[in-house]
């Protein structure tokens, strides 16, 4: 009988020492998720404000002052270029020289003012 007691207390001795364990256990895995749960939300948060700001920067590149009216400036401000550099070619008109380069032009002055020819 004593025998059967002794071999009963080892045995309840073993079960408190396994579940002293496996609440250590438990208790790492309630902190190690507690720590990922918290990761999760911020990263949660941070993706939540990400997308918010994804949606206002397309609703500006949709709205008035979006792509389409960029593209529209675009043109305008180049129609206006073009109309402001012919209104200074009719102000001041620029001869196309066909022929010789400047440098040419320079030796043949030095040439005939050498030989005293007038040009």
């Amino acid at each position: 009988m004593k025998e059967k007691l002794d071999s009963r207390k080892l045995v309840m001795g073993n079960m408190s020492m396994h579940s002293k364990v496996v609440k250590e256990k438990v208790k790492k895995q309630e902190e190690q998720l507690s720590n990922d749960i918290r990761s999760l939300l911020v990263a949660g948060t941070s993706l939540s404000a990400a997308r918010k700001r994804m949606q206002d920067e397309s609703r500006s590149l949709a709205g008035e002052r979006g792509y389409g009216q960029l593209r529209t400036l675009q043109r305008v401000f180049r129609t206006r270029q073009q109309y402001m550099v012919s209104q200074v070619h009719m102000l001041y008109p620029v001869r196309v020289a066909i022929g010789q380069a400047p440098e040419q032009e320079l030796e043949f002055f030095n040439y005939s003012s050498n030989s005293g020819l007038q040009v």
